[in-house]
């Protein structure tokens, strides 16, 4: 597939044009055309008066929220989406290190200073491409990293997906994931894309809600981490009729099992099933895996896949040359699809989007795999990092604010499941006792919820 030259707010455009009168999002309270979004998208864009700079969202599952990320793009600046559930000082630190100009909060927009920022890796845009949004995910050192993307990387993977899946003006996807979480882009931008609907769950833990959903709202698109889907498949009994009218279902950001993807074949008979990976840092995902009745017989495990378009994975050994003889070894990832780097943080940016010799331009993912046969194969993490519900956690950041608060040396991480969630346990050994509750409140302080 040929990379196109386009940008996220022209397809919203021309979606307006061509489907204005079709229903374009609904949430829990309210539903909206494409036209009755356009008229919102555009007088909220007339109270933006700047241009090229970082404008927060606290990111809120409703409408008004996707207005606003559509509004952020039309003035031609890039959204920083913002968990409202975020400790006060993990929201400071993402607009502070953001310089974010403004947030919108609610109905209410916020001007935090008028200094003007200079766009972030100017030097790395070409002539025809913009920054659409920051995303923030964990760092090792106790604070988060804020990942710059661009429009035409989000675009590429959006436009493989689109012919691969063929996404159409007659699909409704189901908006399971957070704002703040790369995922979502997927589901607001993939059902803009064709001028398909979008259905936004106010709460992906309820899995009453999202069986109404499925059932009333003829939902084909469903785009989950495992461990949210292998949940409401086990709490709730889904109707014939929506299961049979799901046509393509994404799993991706944490580890697939065989038994999830045996459930999901059959609870969902003529779906297409997918095994998604990749990276925040390359547009939400790079690589992936058809699931078939035929290929899961007998496999111990779920592929990790093959290159999605315009996109290559490498497998790099520790002197960062390539090996194809199944030796496990750094999974890389280069093409049109590799962000430009972590905002404020030039050490970490070099440190894993480098230039390779005889590769190019490649962002080092810290994950571990193999080519096996005809497709990669996950090994691990170099790391102390884990998926935990979708997530992506550190072990170090946790260690870091865990050790800067009560000093405690000797401790473990235990990752469980419970109910079809999982859960992180921390393990610590001290001469004195301190309450849970203690540290959880002190670690709610610095950290985020998950």
């Amino acid at each position: 597939m040929k990379a196109k030259v386009c940008d996220l707010i022209n397809e919203f455009n021309h979606t307006n044009k061509v489907f204005g009168d079709q229903i374009a999002v609904i949430d829990k309270e309210n539903e909206i055309t494409y036209e009755e979004l356009y008229i919102q998208v555009s007088k909220l864009t007339e109270r933006i008066t700047c241009e090229k700079q970082p404008i927060g969202i606290v990111a809120r599952r409703s409408i008004q929220t996707v207005i606003q990320i559509l509004a952020v793009l039309q003035s031609g600046n890039y959204y920083i989406p913002i968990d409202p559930n975020l400790p006060e000082e993990r929201i400071d630190y993402i607009i502070n290190k953001t310089n974010t100009r403004l947030v919108f909060d609610g109905d209410q927009l916020n001007w935090l200073h008028q200094t003007k920022v200079t766009v972030p890796f100017a030097e790395k845009l070409n002539a025809n491409d913009k920054i659409a949004y920051i995303i923030f995910t964990c760092g090792s050192t106790g604070l988060p990293k804020g990942v710059v993307e661009t429009h035409e990387q989000v675009m590429n993977t959006l436009y493989d997906l689109q012919e691969r899946m063929n996404l159409n003006e007659k699909d409704h996807f189901l908006c399971l994931a957070s704002f703040n979480f790369d995922l979502s882009v997927f589901d607001v931008f993939g059902s803009i894309l064709v001028g398909g609907k979008l259905s936004i769950v106010e709460d992906q833990r309820d899995s009453v809600e999202i069986k109404k959903i499925l059932e009333e709202r003829n939902i084909t698109v469903l785009n989950s981490v495992p461990s949210v889907l292998n949940y409401f498949l086990k709490e709730i009994e889904i109707s014939k009729s929506a299961r049979e009218r799901l046509r393509v279902c994404l799993l991706s950001g944490d580890y697939v099992s065989v038994d999830l993807a045996k459930t999901t074949l059959e609870t969902f008979p003529k779906c297409q099933t997918y095994s998604l990976g990749g990276a925040t840092e390359c547009s939400i995902w790079s690589i992936l895996h058809l699931i078939t009745k035929e290929n899961i017989i007998n496999t111990p495990y779920i592929p990790y896949g093959n290159p999605m378009s315009n996109q290559r994975i490498y497998i790099l050994n520790q002197e960062l040359i390539p090996e194809m003889n199944g030796t496990i070894g750094q999974i890389a990832i280069a093409g049109s699809s590799v962000a430009l780097g972590y905002i404020g943080d030039e050490s970490k940016t070099n440190e894993t989007f480098i230039e390779h010799k005889q590769l190019g331009y490649l962002y080092l993912t810290g994950d571990l795999g193999q080519f096996c046969g005809d497709h990669i194969k996950f090994t691990g993490r170099m790391d102390s990092r884990l998926k935990v519900n979708g997530y992506r956690v550190s072990l170090s950041e946790i260690s870091a604010v865990f050790h800067q608060h009560f000093g405690f040396e000797n401790r473990v991480f235990l990752l469980e499941e419970q109910e079809g969630t999982q859960k992180l346990a921390l393990a610590y050994q001290n001469k004195e006792a301190v309450k849970s509750t203690i540290i959880r409140k002190e670690l709610l302080q610095h950290l985020a919820a998950y």
